[in-house]
């Protein structure tokens, strides 16, 4: 390979040869949004070419089609622009500092495979984005030479909206000089491509989302959740099929096969023209690359272990404070079953079996999380009238009427502002540093944050903006990450108001095994929980179901 000179005057003078002005006037910049627009010029030993796309998305997901640096997802980012033509590529070397990457990438043409080695150069301006390709020759196994082109993203004039998408302008530019047909092919192949941006952006969107799992959602709506159309059990499967985000019966015509790119393989998902809509609302521009693997525990990092660091808030503050006294032969009593120790001091032997029930975690495998799967065992909700079939509904869960039988034998008065349930917050929250530790009671109509170590957030809520009511349907720890770009989630106001990007639950559960209380934790960030952090989790929602489900609650002070 010849020995490449990247400095930035010659990187200008690349991107100056790609200039085309003729083409670009007979590109209007006004073109409709998701309708490429082709120009071509043709000389005696050249080809050029631009087009031109106006999308509406978020700038976040606009970097991540078009500069990622991952490997796996630069890989799924041409299979959804280039289709079957794509066969394999890879990321080379990556230069953050100078911005430029070198890539490779294979193609199909007909019979035969080729092979193109390139490099990209990332120019930001004050409205948008300079993505220079340059062809690096001199490689054996190089069969394209002759192909010089760029993108050129701008932004258009938007009016400001809560998805805080834009609308871009995306023009190729691209030119072959002396180049041989398979060079001309390929620059078609990258023109045409930005025919696929709208589609792909979309498929990215669909990927971020908790999808249902169809063998274990039971429905049995009798007309098309989008156009309402009577759907019968008994018609036969070519005259409709199940959306695979909302899970609901919906007729041929509103459904829409899409096929993802995602984890190194290939998936088929029908998705309805409802929920095609609604993933338009979703906030998308705090989503990258990680996302989605933040939805399952994580290792600790090495030296760090929350079970110690509670461990060690409550030895320093057992002396001088009853309450965290009183927690601490509750958690006795947890971590060894027959123990009748009621001593008012803790002696070596509690500590130790103190430090061991703490800090002893189960493994990786056994961290449990709803969303780990990206499945969820349930509908999205349906509003009771068709009218209101825009509004998304909370689901309820199976023995709901059992559950809230549970609730009304507890004494919710005595528990709000609990010392002992409001200590507890406080010691997580320590660990964690998140914006709040909530314990939520959900009954009825409502849910009652009963304690919190931000009193501010102790009050009554609609249950039907509350991500804890989801938490009620599998009955397991529920992380969610970025719920804005979640379309069950989206349209919560604590969502948009509190900013909220970060929360995880534990269920809370009474002697007869039913979901009483959501011990959870929220952040105005993307976080991630580690082993550590789920087992100290696990094992203090188990000290607010002793102290909830105790007939004698210490209550605060309202002093």
């Amino acid at each position: 390979m010849n020995e490449l000179d990247l400095s930035d005057n010659n990187l200008i003078a690349q991107l100056n040869q790609v200039t085309f002005s003729d083409l670009i006037d007979t590109c209007s910049i006004q073109a409709d949004l998701n309708k490429l627009v082709l120009a071509q010029s043709r000389q005696q030993s050249q080809l050029e070419l631009a087009s031109y796309i106006n999308v509406n998305c978020s700038y976040t997901e606009l970097l991540t089609l078009f500069q990622t640096h991952d490997g796996s997802q630069y890989i799924a980012n041409l299979k959804e622009l280039y289709g079957s033509a794509f066969v394999r590529g890879n990321i080379i070397h990556t230069d953050l500092q100078r911005q430029l990457s070198i890539r490779q990438s294979t193609f199909r043409s007909i019979l035969k495979t080729y092979q193109w080695i390139y490099m990209e150069n990332y120019r930001y301006t004050t409205d948008g984005i300079i993505i220079t390709i340059n062809t690096i020759n001199g490689d054996p196994t190089q069969m394209l030479n002759g192909i010089t082109a760029a993108y050129i993203i701008k932004i258009l004039p938007t009016e400001e909206n809560l998805r805080r998408n834009l609308n871009f302008n995306i023009m190729f530019k691209g030119k072959v000089i002396n180049g041989s047909r398979i060079d001309k092919k390929q620059l078609k192949l990258m023109a045409n491509s930005l025919n696929n941006v709208p589609l792909a952006i979309t498929n990215r969107q669909i990927i971020v989302q908790h999808k249902a799992c169809l063998t274990k959602c039971s429905v049995n709506n009798n007309y098309c959740v989008s156009c309402i159309k009577p759907i019968f059990c008994y018609q036969l499967p070519y005259f409709k099929s199940r959306c695979g985000l909302c899970a609901y019966n919906i007729c041929k015509s509103c459904s829409h096969p899409r096929t993802l790119y995602n984890k190194d393989k290939y998936e088929t998902i029908i998705v309805c023209s409802r929920c095609l809509v609604r993933l338009k609302y979703c906030n998308y521009s705090n989503v990258d690359e990680s996302t989605v693997t933040h939805r399952s525990i994580m290792l600790d990092d090495e030296g760090h272990d929350a079970g110690q660091s509670v461990y060690t808030y409550l030895i320093d503050h057992m002396e001088d404070n009853p309450c965290v006294k009183a927690l601490v032969k509750k958690i006795l009593k947890l971590g060894n079953e027959d123990s009748t120790s009621t001593r008012e001091q803790i002696d070596t032997i509690d500590r130790n079996t103190l430090k061991e029930y703490l800090t002893s975690h189960p493994p990786l495998e056994d961290c449990n999380v709803s969303t780990a799967s990206g499945l969820r065992s349930y509908p999205i909700g349906l509003p009771p009238t068709l009218r209101e079939l825009d509004r998304m509904i909370t689901p309820k869960p199976h023995n709901e009427e059992d559950r809230l039988n549970a609730v009304k034998k507890l004494n919710i008065a005595n528990l709000i502002r609990n010392k002992e349930l409001m200590q507890i917050c406080e010691i997580v929250n320590a660990e964690l540093q998140n914006l709040s530790t909530l314990i939520v009671m959900i009954i009825n109509t409502q849910m009652c944050v009963v304690a919190s170590n931000d009193p501010s957030f102790i009050q009554f809520y609609d249950k039907d903006e509350s991500i804890c009511q989801h938490m009620l349907m599998d009955g397991k720890p529920l992380l969610v990450t970025n719920p804005e770009a979640d379309m069950k989630f989206y349209n919560f106001p604590s969502i948009r108001t509190l900013d909220i990007k970060f929360y995880f639950s534990v269920p809370v559960f009474s002697p007869d095994n039913y979901i009483i209380a959501s011990f959870c934790t929220i952040d105005t960030s993307v976080k991630r929980i580690t082993v550590s952090q789920y087992s100290m989790m696990r094992k203090l929602s188990e000290l607010v179901a002793m102290i909830i489900n105790d007939p004698n609650p210490v209550v605060l002070s309202q002093n």
